[in-house]
């Protein structure tokens, strides 16, 4: 199984920084830019996994 992580960092009120992780050994992690057709089909899958969980109030919060 692939690694993943996807964080959203808070850089100003409201205003939001993805990070989004994958192993260089993976066939997304390897060319992650969005001329990729794997990666951007990814990103788009995991940013709407994202949204609905941000609907749904299910995430955490960790204060750094």
């Amino acid at each position: 199984m692939a690694s993943l992580c996807v964080f959203l960092l808070e850089v100003e009120e409201g205003d939001l920084f993805l990070l989004f992780y994958r192993n260089k050994k993976d066939a997304v992690g390897g060319n992650m830019t969005i001329q990729s057709k794997t990666f951007k089909t990814q990103l788009d899958k995991h940013l709407n996994a994202l949204r609905d969980d941000l609907d749904s109030g299910n995430f955490e919060v960790v204060d750094l």
